[in-house]
């Protein structure tokens, strides 16, 4: 039989408490470096640590054409520390590690001007955040709460996303019309997307093949393919269009209407057509949907809707104090994180829609988002910086 070598070509593998690594990849090549394909390997994860079905331990896989197998999904360990990961195809073995990161000190840590937007890294390592007034996207370590460094982009980016697999994010701009396509590898512009007028908010579908932009001015969703990194279509719906949200099956696109309508549009990703709308009242302008995927939460100016998905209806409000600047539920979907206009995050209990008490933050707080374990939010403030609030101790 011919020498083969087994690789893990896209290491290290850093993760933050409970975070998601990134795509394991493995290679199998012969002894003059061409690839094996159908060839069986063995991935063996370290104690505690599991796939994406929740199993752990071994697992075979078949190598594709390319000689490649790529696993994804994989959750870490809660605990800091160092961790064997191995491979096995027939003799051959190849062994790394995954490093386990401690969480960053809570704290206020500086970034670009105006931040308003934010998004946590799948697997829990970045935070990025949009500065709309700076044309700046900053990026900021977990592990010290450090910041790493600023991406420039289009004009105003108005929101952000990380895709599943964590290697791109997207950003939309109004002005220019474009969403901008970041390689979080390097932290940098890989290409500029034009899509409809007025672009600002932005979402994306689990399986990371497609980013929706809503078109405030245009009224319309522009439907981006990944992949080919271009504008499949334009859907119309109706002016004023705001927060964009996708339901965990990736059926359903929702979208926020400030028109006179005061909706939230329900939109069928297979068509690419408008179903319906759900009348809500009172401009809405962001959602987000359970991750169980039963319920939307839709922020008004000073109040929190509670859409049930199943019936298109609204069940109950929320009523809060001052206008709602920012939003994001918890993973597990049991709170919901509210920004107000006058220096405050609300904690509100999904299961019975009451607030549970309030968080203190320097300034005006905008954009929220938190870390896949939970344990962490991150909060856009006006004064340039991003405060981190530990969630343990709410």
């Amino acid at each position: 039989m011919t020498d083969q070598t087994l690789a893990f070509t896209n290491t290290p593998y850093s993760i933050a408490p409970a975070g998601r690594l990134k795509n394991i990849e493995l290679l199998l090549t012969s002894s003059d470096n061409v690839p094996v394909p159908s060839a069986k390997l063995s991935l063996t994860l370290p104690a505690n640590f599991a796939y994406a079905d929740g199993g752990s331990g071994q697992r075979d896989f078949l190598t594709d054409d390319a000689g490649k197998v790529s696993v994804s999904g994989v959750k870490g360990v809660p605990a800091p520390g160092a961790y064997s990961l191995s491979a096995t195809s027939g003799s051959e073995t190849a062994s790394t590690t995954v490093t386990v990161m401690g969480l960053g000190p809570v704290g206020s840590i500086p970034v670009g001007v105006n931040p308003q937007r934010i998004a946590v890294s799948p697997d829990g390592t970045r935070v990025y955040v949009c500065n709309y007034f700076g044309n700046t996207v900053s990026v900021i370590d977990t592990a010290t709460s450090r910041f790493l460094t600023d991406i420039a982009v289009n004009d105003s980016p108005g929101g952000i996303v990380v895709s599943p697999d964590g290697a791109r994010a997207y950003t939309p701009h109004e002005s220019s019309q474009t969403v901008s396509v970041i390689d979080t590898a390097t932290s940098r512009v890989l290409t500029s997307i034009p899509v409809d007028e007025g672009a600002r908010e932005i979402a994306i579908s689990p399986d990371g093949t497609r980013v929706y932009v809503s078109n405030s001015t245009r009224g319309t969703v522009s439907v981006i393919d990944t992949a080919a990194n271009r504008v499949l279509t334009n859907i119309p719906v109706e002016a004023r269009l705001a927060g964009i949200a996708v339901n965990p099956g990736g059926t359903r696109v929702y979208v926020c209407s400030k028109a006179a309508s005061e909706s939230v549009w329900v939109i069928d990703t297979a068509t690419d057509r408008v179903l319906t709308n759900i009348p809500v009242g009172g401009s809405p302008r962001m959602i987000t949907v359970r991750p169980d995927g039963a319920r939307a939460y839709v922020y008004l100016n000073s109040e929190t809707v509670v859409i049930d998905i199943a019936t298109d209806r609204v069940l109950t409000s929320i009523k809060h104090g001052d206008a709602i600047t920012g939003m994001a539920l918890s993973p597990d979907g049991s709170r919901a994180y509210v920004c107000e206009y006058d220096g405050k995050v609300l904690v509100i209990d999904t299961a019975t829609d009451r607030i549970l008490t309030e968080i203190a933050v320097e300034s005006i707080p905008a954009g929220i988002a938190l870390s896949p374990d939970g344990t962490r939010a991150y909060v856009c403030i006006s004064n340039s910086t991003v405060s981190v609030i530990d969630t343990t101790m709410v």
